[in-house]
């Protein structure tokens, strides 16, 4: 089905995963998403039930959700039981909502397969992970690991992604007040990972599309330590090509597939699988300009992203902001990239009508703050590494805007 993305399970069905005497979902009618765009009904595979499992048990097939705060408590039945949604689908996997019968929504992302021998590992990350406490970055709560599959528990955050909210159904939407509410988020999330242990962790993949939006419009940092996640089960980190996403919350252009039954959600699992590495592949030869629209000039040639490259890709997220201009449209249209587009709008001194989102030109928005900003967002640009601010000066210059 060109242009849609079906609906998918959370992971393949796999008999050794069924718990024995359970039936499989049954379909109910989809539900409406309250912010636009047609919701993909997903299913979801029964696991088994254990409150003794252990990650390290001899049959790591029978493997239980892991709960790593008291936040989420309901079991794998109750996920079994839940609706899910797809709200994304890139590169580096698939994001669902599912909505557990006692009414709580949260986040699923699916790692897929593979890092059979890498459990204590990944358990090691995953943990590291959770520890990250803070109001600006996304929290992980539970996760699931097993030999065929990997899941990973969030927070759900209703008002999706800066991606969306910038260019999605959202448009027009976010003033300037918004903006520098999520600029201010966002930075001090970023500073936070960054200086929050003596280890200088990096997030490596600061983009809008992972900067998620509460209800209170107040920004967070998601997926921190996906890459390094993904390296364990088998999934090298690459650079992402930017692609169209499923569901208005995390930024949605694709047609709604149709609903499946649960019988054929698992048929078209296995000829999604079947395919994912082809289609990954052909996206990247398909347009190799657009990989790492957001990272640093210096990590073609670095063997890993610094905290450095991270306040790179935030000033790019600045210029969209501002702009309003969407990296990937930038340059899949043949135009400069959003750096260096903005830098030569100034040389030439094109009238901030031309430089700055019109939607704030036209409203009452303090001139001197986008000045400001923009201002940052050229020193988080910065050419030399060594010229760019650290994270925590970026966050302080929001906190007194």
């Amino acid at each position: 089905m060109p242009g849609s993305v079906m609906a998918g399970l959370f992971f393949q069905c796999n008999p050794k995963l069924h718990r024995r005497g359970k039936t499989p979902l049954q379909a109910r009618s989809p539900a409406r998403s309250d912010v636009g765009g047609g919701w993909i009904r997903g299913c979801l595979c029964a696991w088994r039930d254990s409150d003794t499992a252990s990650i390290y048990s001899d049959d790591r097939d029978d493997a239980d959700l892991v709960h790593l705060d008291g936040v989420f408590t309901f079991n794998l039945d109750a996920l079994l039981r839940a609706s899910a949604y797809v709200l994304g689908q890139s590169g580096v996997g698939i994001v669902y909502k599912a909505v557990i019968d006692s009414g709580i929504n949260v986040a699923v992302r699916r790692l897929g397969e593979g890092g059979e021998q890498k459990c204590k590992e990944f358990e090691e990350l995953v943990r590291t992970i959770h520890h990250l406490k803070h109001p600006h970055v996304v929290r992980l709560h539970s996760y699931y690991w097993a030999p065929t599959e990997k899941l990973l528990i969030y927070d759900f955050l209703p008002n999706g992604s800066l991606d969306t909210a910038l260019h999605g159904s959202a448009e027009g939407l976010l003033t300037w007040e918004r903006r520098l509410r999520i600029c201010k988020g966002a930075s001090l999330g970023i500073a936070y990972i960054h200086d929050c242990s003596p280890r200088k962790h990096v997030h490596g993949g600061i983009k809008p599309s992972n900067i998620l939006i509460d209800s209170n419009w107040d920004a967070r940092i998601a997926d921190f330590g996906l890459q390094r996640l993904l390296s364990l089960v088998g999934d090298a980190p690459r650079k992402e090509v930017q692609i169209k996403k499923v569901d208005s919350q995390r930024g949605s252009t694709v047609s709604p597939s149709p609903i499946l039954s649960p019988g054929e959600l698992g048929r078209e699992l296995g000829r999604r699988i079947s395919r994912r590495k082809s289609s990954s592949q052909s996206a990247e030869m398909v347009a190799p300009h657009l990989l790492g629209l957001y990272q640093a000039p210096e990590t073609a040639t670095a063997k890993k992203p610094s905290q450095k490259s991270d306040v790179y890709s935030f000033g790019v997220v600045l210029l969209e902001i501002l702009t309003g201009r969407s990296a990937f449209a930038q340059l899949a249209s043949g135009e400069l990239d959003l750096v260096t587009w903005t830098k030569l709008a100034l040389q030439e001194k094109r009238p901030f009508t031309e430089i700055f989102d019109p939607y704030l030109v036209k409203g009452n928005v303090d001139k001197c703050e986008l000045i400001e900003t923009l201002q940052v967002s050229l020193s988080c640009t910065a050419m030399n590494p060594d010229l760019r601010p650290k994270m925590r000066h970026v966050a302080n210059f929001f906190m007194h805007l």
